[in-house]
């Protein structure tokens, strides 16, 4: 059957419903700009979501991202603006820079432990993204990862958190915490936004 489908293959098409074989397994950017596309079913054997894939879907409504997705690459749902906030597979280790930009309809997600990297601008402007729950594994926030996020009242980072990129919570209109599992003045905040409080809880030591 079918394994891969290739770079801009759908490109701009007006296509608004399609289901992927389950026999591919290689999947290139190939839905960008498809405005009319409503509905997609991804391939159960897909384990990176490419480059680009939904880049300015503006219509698109709903995906399911496989449990076997590990990637989802750099302006992979960017501007996605009815995109309703997806289930991130358990296994998801990494977020590309702008992945999820513009998704204006997100307004809650749960990564799990396994998130490790959460990429340059991936979830800037989600203004309806209220409430974020990080994983226990995750090292780096990128710069303005979270940047205009207007509804965002608060936010945890974990303590195996290790970098946190300039402006990743700025413009943060209704930000008023950000809690940090680390020892206290473990970070340079200055540089993270305005208008918020960080607030150092680290673990209680068992």
């Amino acid at each position: 059957g079918l394994i891969t489908i290739g770079q801009n293959a759908f490109y701009e098409n007006a296509v608004t419903e399609i289901v992927f074989p389950e026999s591919v397994t290689e999947l290139n950017g190939c839905l960008g700009q498809c405005k009319s596309l409503v509905s997609v079913k991804l391939p159960s054997g897909l384990t990176v979501v490419p480059k680009s894939m939904f880049y300015g879907c503006k219509s698109l409504g709903e995906v399911i991202i496989p449990e076997g997705v590990t990637v989802i690459e750099e302006k992979a749902f960017s501007g996605c603006e009815l995109l309703a906030s997806p289930t991130i597979p358990k296994g998801l280790t990494t977020i590309g820079d702008y992945a999820f930009e513009q998704c204006l309809k997100f307004d809650k997600i749960t990564f799990t432990d396994s998130l490790q990297t959460i990429g340059k601008g991936a979830f800037s402007y989600c203004v309806g993204l209220s409430s974020i729950e990080l994983g226990n594994g995750l090292k780096t926030i990128g710069e303005e990862a979270f940047q205009n996020c207007w509804k965002m009242n608060y936010i945890t980072l974990p303590a195996s958190v290790e970098s946190v990129g300039s402006m990743a919570f700025s413009s943060c209109k209704y930000l008023h915490t950000i809690t940090v599992k680390k020892p206290s003045g473990w970070f340079d905040t200055s540089n993270w936004g305005q208008g918020f409080k960080v607030k150092y809880k680290p673990d209680e030591v068992k």
